[in-house]
C-alpha cells in the first residue's frame, strides 16, 4: 500500500489506518520495545483478543509495520557543527536545524493545519493602532 491511498481518510483521522491517537500509541510501543516474536505472541493473547479490552485494528506484526509505514514520515532533522577559531568551547557547538522548505511542505500537506490556514493578507489592529 502507498502513503497516497490513505489521503482520504486522513481529512477525518490523522491516524488513519489506526482507529484512533491509542491505538496507534499501541503500535509505537510495540515496534519501538518488543521484536516482532514478541508482538505476535502480544497480539495472540486472550487478554487482547477480549471483549473488555479493545482490540486493536491490526491482527499480525505485518499488517501493523504495514498501517505504521503508510503513516506520513516526520521531518528530517540535521545537526551541525560550528567551528569557531577565534572562540575556544570546551564543547563543540551543534546547531540542530531542520531544512525550511520541507517544513513548509509539511504544514501545508498536513491535514491537521487544514482549516487554519488562511492565504488572503489581513491586518490586526491592537488597541485601535
Amino acid at each position: 500500500m502507498k502513503a497516497h491511498d490513505y489521503e482520504a481518510h486522513c481529512i477525518h483521522n490523522v491516524y488513519y489506518p489506526f482507529v484512533d491517537r491509542e491505538e496507534w500509541e499501541l503500535a509505537k510501543f510495540l515496534s519501538e520495545n518488543l521484536s516482532q516474536g514478541q508482538i505476535t505472541w502480544f497480539l495472540k493473547l486472550l487478554w487482547v483478543k477480549s471483549a473488555t479490552w479493545k482490540a486493536p485494528a491490526y491482527t499480525s506484526t505485518q499488517q501493523m509495520f504495514t498501517f505504521m509505514d503508510a503513516l506520513p514520515r516526520g521531518l528530517k532533522w540535521c545537526c551541525t557543527t560550528i567551528k569557531t577559531e577565534e572562540y575556544i568551547t570546551t564543547h563543540p557547538v551543534q546547531l540542530i536545524w531542520c531544512d525550511a522548505l520541507e517544513v513548509t511542505w509539511h504544514i501545508f500537506g498536513n491535514p491537521v493545519f487544514t482549516n487554519d490556514m488562511e492565504f488572503d493578507p489581513h491586518e490586526i489592529h491592537i488597541n485601535g493602532e
